[in-house]
Parts: structure tokens; sequence; C-alpha cells
């Protein structure tokens, strides 16, 4: 059992680093903003900064040192790399390159995988950087998924690991466990080192960076995760459990659900759990959303009377209000009759939009068993309650820790240590009319879909 766990957390938007105890508690965290720079050659993240950054917290925690390190990240990433080194920047996915050039994409029905704008599949990640940089592409030695990039430069070893292969990037056939034809057509087998599980420890903490940070004791770097799939590590043993990670994207995921429910033309996928298995996901850019409909500062209190407000004056928004995935990339979002003036409707605007919005996405999953919450949506006065007032017949809890991510990657560090299922059931919020509010909100989204 790991003592004490370093987790370095690779959002879209930001990055954060944990240093946890024995128990999961908290004892040090850390965040930054994650940049991208926007070229050349393209716009990419900025990993000699990130990198830098990383090192800097763990020089703040050297002093009682952690006995083992992992890397959660977000998904639609991937570095080419070559020696010690990358043979191209890792490219930002919300570049529109990728999309320019004809593509040899699988079929839905072989990956689970959405065609998606921009860069949000790795395979046309992949696919652009061969046709617009060959010599580069020629000279790379090995692809390796976001998590397992930085397990690399922490430890030196290399490898694949599903839960990020296998999450809308047309590389994966999830059904039988194995890469997809794309990946055997365009000879990229070769790219990709061993599978090796998201809790398997590759090596230690490279002794020179050992030194840089002043380590005294060896750090075992383990192999890492995809950030949502972290998410879902708590509630493994649970049978069928919809798990809603909340950050920039909103992912809505159904153990053991039937895949026979997902349509690519809603933003419905497989995604991959740690030990292999599919799992129906639903997702749309929830955190970006909502800051769109607040556009502007948070409130310094929360009252219900605000939702009843905007239920009573049947004030809608319908979606979507960023083109980044999600059912309603495509449609511009409005509102119904218009967008509400003050801060305090907006914020219950945004609330109520977001718990409707995870409403839909598990009544497309089929979600029928315990809701568990988690990320920045658990911190908001509203959404747990409503969302609760919505689905009465399931019970939904928050994780008591905000970042699942980083409990999900405390549990990989300890695997195979028994723990309770998480999270705190909330009470419904008692609103009049919501039934209604909703009918005509579903009428709404129905006309775009």
């Amino acid at each position: 059992m790991a003592r004490r766990v370093a987790v370095f957390d690779v959002g879209k938007t930001s990055l954060k680093f944990s240093l946890q105890g024995g128990g999961g508690e908290v004892l040090f965290s850390q965040t930054a903003p994650n940049k991208v720079i926007q070229g050349p050659p393209y716009p990419h993240f900025d990993t000699e900064e990130m990198f830098f950054w990383l090192k800097t917290q763990l020089q703040s925690v050297a002093s009682d040192p952690p006995e083992a390190i992992i890397t959660v990240a977000h998904g639609a990433a991937g570095a080419l790399v070559r020696g010690d080194g990358l043979a191209l920047p890792i490219l930002d996915y919300e570049y529109s390159g990728p999309a320019t050039c004809p593509y040899p994409r699988p079929p839905f029905s072989e990956t689970a995988s959405p065609q998606l704008p921009g860069g949000l599949n790795v395979g046309r990640q992949l696919f652009w950087q061969a046709q617009t940089f060959p010599d580069e592409f020629a000279r790379a030695d090995a692809y390796l998924m976001y998590p397992q990039f930085w397990a690399f430069l922490l430890c030196g070893v290399r490898a694949t690991e599903v839960t990020s292969l296998g999450v809308h990037t047309d590389l994966w056939n999830p059904t039988l466990k194995d890469f997809s034809s794309l990946v055997i057509q365009q000879g990229w087998r070769s790219l990709f080192p061993p599978l090796q599980p998201a809790w398997a420890r590759l090596g230690h903490l490279r002794p020179e960076i050992a030194q840089e940070v002043g380590f005294s004791q060896p750090c075992a770097v383990l192999c890492g995760v995809h950030d949502s799939n972290a998410s879902l590590v708590p509630y493994l043993s649970s049978e069928s459990p919809s798990v809603v990670s909340s950050g920039t994207w909103v992912i809505s995921m159904v153990g053991n659900g039937a895949l026979d429910r997902l349509d690519q033309a809603r933003d419905l996928l497989a995604g991959v759990n740690v030990l292999g298995q599919p799992v129906p996901t639903a997702r749309y850019m929830g955190g970006r959303e909502f800051e769109a409909l607040l556009d502007g500062s948070l409130p310094d209190r929360a009252e219900v009377s605000w939702i009843e407000e905007i239920i009573t004056q049947d004030i809608l928004a319908v979606p979507g209000f960023s083109h980044q995935g999600g059912a309603f990339r495509q449609h511009r979002g409005y509102f119904v009759p218009e967008r509400p003036g003050s801060v305090e409707l907006r914020f219950a605007l945004a609330s109520l939009y977001s718990a409707l919005m995870i409403d839909l996405q598990l009544d497309w999953l089929g979600s029928s068993q315990s809701i568990f919450l988690e990320g920045s949506f658990c911190k908001n006065p509203f959404i747990p309650g409503l969302l609760a007032a919505l689905r009465p017949t399931q019970t939904v809890r928050v994780a008591e820790e905000s970042s699942g991510t980083t409990q999900g990657a405390f549990l990989l560090a300890n695997w195979g240590v028994e723990h309770p299922t998480p999270g705190k059931a909330v009470p419904p919020i008692n609103c009049s009319s919501l039934a209604e509010y909703r009918r005509h909100w579903r009428e709404r989204t129905e006309e775009v879909l």
C-alpha cells in the first residue's frame, strides 16, 4: 500500500498537483492554468513549462516525499516520441487543422467512436500529422497516450494503456479489445508500446529528476489513466452505477450499460474502463457551457427562489453553447424569451440547464441505478439537488472529495485494497412545476435534434 501518493492531473484548462495521505486525504494541492502555444507548427501544449511546474510541486513535498506518482490526463491527446523527446509537439485538440484533409475513418460500429470536430479523434490527429509532417512522423519511434507520455518523462519507460486508447480515438475496437482496422491499415501498430494496466508500476523516478527535486527515497511511477475513467474507479464494485464527471467536460457513464443505445449523431460513444470493459458514455462541454450561460462572475449567495423564478417565468436556455462535442455541437444555443439580466438569475438558469442536460444524457444511456456526481458541479448549490428532483427513482450521491479523478488515481496506486463506495446522498430541491418546465425544455431540444 502506498502511504503517500502524488497525483498529476492534466486538465484541458488547468493543471493540478495533489499529495494524498494513506487514507486518501489531500495533504497538499496546487493548481495552475494549462497554456496552449499557438504555434508554430500548430497550436500545442507547452509541455516544457508543464514539466517544470510539476517538478516544482515535487520539490515542495520533498521533505516527506510520495511513494508513488500517477498522472491522470484529458483525452484526445498523445505524443509522437523520438528517443527521449518529442518528434512533434502535442496538438491542441481544438485546432481545426486535422479536419482539413480526407481521413479513412473506421466505422462507428467497429470503434464506438463518433466523428468529432477538430482533433478530438486522435486517429485523425495522427493521420493529419503523417500527411502534413511526413519527415517528422517517419522519425518517430513511438506514440504515447497523454498519461503515459508523462509517465515516460518521469521514469523513462514506454507503455500503452486502454482507457486513453479507447476514448473516441478511432484507434481501438472495444468489443474485440484490440487495435482498430485504422491502426493496422496505416501501419501504426509498431508505434504503440506494450499494453499495461493503469495501476502498473512502470519504474521509479529517473535518478536525475529525483536528485533535481530533492527526493531521498525511491518514488514509483504508475502507468496512468484517462481522467474521466479515473472517476469510474471508486465505483467499479457497484452494480451498473451511473457516474457523472464534471469539469471542462461533463461526461456521463453507465457501468455495465448496453452498447446498442449508442448513437454517434448524439455523441453517445463507448469509453473503456481500467479493466478494459466498454462503458456507454455521453458528454458535452458542460463547464464551458456553464460559463457561457453565466456570462459574469459568480453570485455571493444562492437562493432556491432564483430557480423558482426561472421556472415561473419559463425562461429556457436551448442548447448548445459550445461547438466542441455533445449532441448539440452543431446548433447555436438561444434563450426563450431572452437571457436574464441579473447574474443571480443567469446563475440559476445555468445550473438548471446543466441538471437538465445531465438528466437527458442519463435517459439516453438508460441509467436506472444510483448516480454518483463528482467534479466541479458538486460544489454548485443547485445542480445536485435539481438532478435528484429530476430523477426521483434514483439516489443521487455527491463525492465528498470533489475531484473523483484524484480519488480514483489514489485507488489505482493502492490497487487491490478494499474500499467503501464513496458518495453522500443529496435530497431533491423542492421546486413547483419543475416537471412541466422539464417538458417544455425537452420539447425545444427535440426540435433542435
